[in-house]
């Protein structure tokens, strides 16, 4: 049998530690700031056991249901409540355009290019990941908010070919397979022109 709990001496630590915050504990406010600045870096560091020596973090958002990830250094950040302009005669896949930071980005729907035609309503909502490859900046629409997961270095099976396939490795992340795409091959693609300037 266990012992019992001591509410009284639990009581008095609870009081305790209330004089010492509102007395400020006798610490300076350059001490305070040095606490509270050490717990900031503290807490920002990624713990130990996300990623061993053989794995990586990847940013994982889904697409068509599927879980899609890039490199993290690949993401420039994530928008919410964009909605593309539509281009007139562009391929399904190619959402629109948005004007973002002073440039018009092209925002392509994995979707449509995995459906091979237009992909169902989405919402006017849904998350934008702005990545950059190779000098290349472009959007993709998402249908979760991505999220940091570790993940295999090494792929677990060698990619797709065939039509209506991403440029993608298989990987085993921490909540199950994922596609880590490969941005390079995915704006080299000739079907989508990626952030080309007008000349």
């Amino acid at each position: 049998m266990t012992d019992a709990f001591d509410f009284g001496a639990a009581l008095a630590r609870l009081e305790a530690t209330s004089r010492a915050i509102e007395d400020g504990a006798g610490l300076s406010q350059d001490r305070v700031r040095e606490i509270l600045e050490e717990r900031a870096r503290r807490w920002a560091r990624a713990p130990a056991t996300e990623a061993s020596a053989n794995q990586t973090p990847i940013v994982v958002f889904r697409v068509a249901g599927q879980r899609c990830g890039v490199e993290p250094q690949q993401v420039r950040e994530v928008l919410r409540g964009c909605v593309p302009t539509p281009l007139p005669g562009a391929r399904p896949h190619i959402s629109g355009v948005i004007h973002h930071r002073g440039d018009v980005l092209a925002v392509l729907d994995l979707a449509a290019w995995v459906m091979a035609g237009p992909a169902p309503a989405r919402d006017p909502k849904a998350p934008i990941v702005v990545v950059e490859v190779g000098g290349r900046v472009f959007g993709i629409l998402a249908d979760s908010i991505p999220e940091v997961e570790a993940a295999d270095v090494k792929p677990a099976a060698p990619p797709a070919t065939g039509a209506g396939t991403l440029p993608a490795t298989i990987r085993r992340g921490g909540r199950g397979v994922l596609m880590v795409l490969d941005l390079e091959a995915l704006a080299d693609d000739p079907r989508i022109t990626v952030n080309e300037a007008a000349r």
